[in-house]
């Protein structure tokens, strides 16, 4: 605590003696109110010690650019001031704004003139407009404004803290300089120098300051994280990459005028926010940052992804714009793309790609060729997927090769021929079948449905495999053959006695409705059953019509035209060279009618 030291042959008249809570400040004005000396008489003769400074960590801590103590403006507590008389030290703390014992705000100004206290006023306890100060009625102070002013109080008076805060370990010129700094970024966030603050030790001001700041303290880190995050929100559009230009001073700061170990709780907290909310990226380049920081936060650059995930960044950007890593574009001033992905999403990707293997590597376990094992894979393992888009490998689970791997192992070995019994290569090689055929018996062998025989011995791919020749045909005729067969474009025209042109042209306008099925290296369209059945119910050729009725199309046409039925497909609304109507519109009209009119 800041003292002077008046002895008994100072040549003052009355020497009363300083109370262990008393001010400097309010001392000094209470030796000139006694021996009716001026102020700064007094000061000149007998100056405050600053040096002697409690709890302080640094000899230099007083002697820094902003100062501790409020030398301009007095501030005082009107219930305390009317019980104790005298000035108490946290009152002349800079910051110190409430009362710690009342939880009220400090006032620093005489509600009759309205001048603000000074020092240099005549009297302790009254203004110089004459109004005595025990008169003044204070305000209350949130609980947070009074803690950390209690914090203040207890630093000047030489006591050890006990918020249990960063606080404890800090000197009374830290704290004030924390308060400062704190309190100025959360109060003017868009201000290019919000630690330039004019008249700083009036309360008109300082509570700005001081509010925020202790709502910080006291619910951190969250209150550094807003902090943070508004600075973030109010940098520049395009320029929020750059950590000076993003956080601007307040960045400085935590690395310039706070580099100090004691501050260091305030470079972990910036750190602790860039990994859990920065989503622009950190290089290696910035030296500021440590090290751990790269591999913890949770936004990472594209090309750091790509080397952990080893894959391209064509395969990446494809991963993305399938939505199966969640990312973030940014493009600069010049136009360069900045592309940053979720560390999760490339961990959760990692760990998936442990337990799956590549098509070359499963089509050389199983004994495939790939694009014959690609064109099954999604009939016999729906759980393989592709990484990213076109051209994008397959992922196959591993578990489910080794699972094949371990079911022809399991089969009875034969070393010379059995009558009446072939092979899965065989199969594939010159039974032409399609490849969800194929898909559907290789289940089915897996299954147990569809009994084996045994493996050729020295083979241990699916093409080793050795089934009844009998048996596969017998399942094939009763599984595929039985069933209704899909029906080639040409001979869906034949069976509906139209020309192929009128059956390409009605599938192109969708009113027949193909699947494609593959036949080795070619694709061909197929239009099933239900599909043809369902045509015929829903639509019929005016040609039908006319000759349902013994008349021509012409006729029919002019007479579904004043009826207000018009054709869906013709040569004038889609090129088809038949006439097309709704059956059902059709048959609505005609009802009732014998011929036609």
């Amino acid at each position: 605590m800041p003292l002077i030291e008046v002895t008994q042959g100072s040549g003052l008249l009355r020497t009363p003696i300083q109370h262990s809570d008393e001010g400097p400040f309010g001392y000094q004005l209470r030796l000139a109110e006694d021996n009716l000396l001026s102020f700064q008489k007094v000061s000149d003769i007998y100056p405050i010690d600053r040096g002697a400074t409690s709890h302080s960590n640094s000899a230099g801590d007083v002697a820094g650019q902003l100062p501790s103590y409020n030398s301009k403006h007095s501030r005082f507590c009107p219930a305390c001031l009317k019980v104790r008389g005298t000035w108490h030290i946290g009152w002349e703390v800079l910051f110190a704004d409430a009362c710690p014992v009342c939880c009220c705000w400090l006032v620093d100004s005489c509600s009759v003139c309205h001048a603000s206290l000074h020092w240099q006023r005549a009297k302790l306890l009254f203004c110089d407009c004459g109004r005595s100060l025990l008169d003044e009625v204070p305000s209350p102070a949130p609980s947070n404004v009074c803690l950390l002013s209690n914090h203040l109080h207890r630093l000047a008076m030489g006591y050890l803290p006990n918020t249990g805060l960063f606080l404890d370990g800090l000197s009374l010129n830290q704290c004030v300089r924390i308060i400062l700094f704190l309190g100025a970024y959360a109060s003017f966030p868009k201000s290019r120098r919000p630690q330039k603050i004019a008249d700083l030790d009036q309360l008109r001001i300082s509570w700005h300051v001081t509010s925020s700041a202790a709502e910080v303290i006291f619910n951190w880190p969250v209150g550094f994280n807003r902090i943070a995050s508004s600075l973030k929100a109010s940098a520049v559009e395009g320029t929020s990459g750059r950590l000076p230009v993003a956080f601007r001073g307040f960045y400085l700061s935590l690395y310039r005028g706070f580099r100090n170990e004691e501050f260091e709780f305030l470079r972990e907290a910036f750190q602790d926010y860039m990994a859990e909310f920065w989503t622009e990226g950190i290089t290696r380049r910035n030296k500021r940052l440590h090290k751990a920081l790269l591999e913890r936060v949770d936004w990472i650059p594209a090309n750091h992804a790509c080397s952990q995930m080893g894959i391209s960044r064509r395969r990446l950007l494809a991963l993305i714009d399938a939505l199966s890593i969640r990312a973030s574009r940014r493009t600069t001033e010049k136009g360069r793309v900045i592309v940053l992905v979720h560390r999760a999403d490339v961990d959760n990707f990692c760990k998936a790609q442990i337990s799956h293997s590549s098509l070359q590597y499963a089509a050389n376990r199983l004994g495939f060729k790939k694009s014959r094992l690609q064109a099954l894979l999604p009939v016999i393992c729906p759980d393989a997927f592709k990484l990213g888009g076109l051209g994008c490998p397959w992922s196959i689970p591993t578990s489910w090769i080794d699972a094949w791997t371990q079911f022809i192992h399991s089969q009875p070995t034969y070393v010379s021929e059995i009558k009446d019994c072939i092979s899965v290569e065989y199969i594939l090689r010159f039974k032409s079948w399609k490849n969800d055929q194929v898909g559907t018996f290789l289940i089915e062998i897996f299954s147990k449905k569809l009994p084996l025989i045994g493996r050729v011995e020295g083979v241990s791919t699916i093409g080793g495999l050795l089934v009844s020749n009998k048996e596969v045909n017998a399942w094939f005729d009763l599984t595929f053959i039985s069933k209704i067969q899909d029906y080639t474009i040409p001979q869906v025209a034949a069976l509906l006695h139209i020309k192929q042109e009128v059956a390409y042209s009605l599938v192109r306008t969708r009113f027949l409705r193909v699947n494609a099925n593959a036949f080795g290296a070619r694709n061909q369209q197929y239009v099933r059953h239900t599909e043809v059945e369902s045509f015929k119910s829903q639509f019929v050729f005016c040609r039908d019509l006319a000759l349902q009725w013994k008349t021509s199309p012409k006729t029919v046409k002019k007479v579904l035209d004043q009826a207000g039925v018009v054709p869906v497909a013709g040569p004038e609304i889609d090129g088809c060279r038949q006439l097309l109507y709704n059956r059902i519109e059709c048959r609505n009209y005609f009802e009732g009618f014998g011929k036609l009119t």
